[in-house]
């Protein structure tokens, strides 16, 4: 018996997981009044937006935003 958890299992259970975290969300919204659900859509829209174009960064520096914001350049945390 293999301690391995075949790939169809996961995404299997990756997929149930995801579908029960929309359902939660999509409840959240629903209980929102109107102009609070808008806002929260149009937000959850600009997280995809970022989301997806961060995640299309072939070599992402992740203390870019730390040095951007303390004006540090050369610093041992870009290396």
């Amino acid at each position: 018996m293999s301690c391995f958890i075949g790939v169809d299992a996961i995404m299997k259970t990756l997929e149930e997981l995801v579908k029960v975290y929309r359902l939660e969300w999509d409840a959240f919204v629903e209980s929102l009044e109107e102009k609070d659900r808008k806002a929260f859509v149009a937000l959850m829209h600009r997280v995809k937006r970022h989301a997806e174009g961060g995640s299309k960064i072939e070599y992402p520096n992740l203390f870019k935003s730390i040095e951007s914001l303390s004006g540090i350049r050369g610093n041992s945390l870009s290396r």
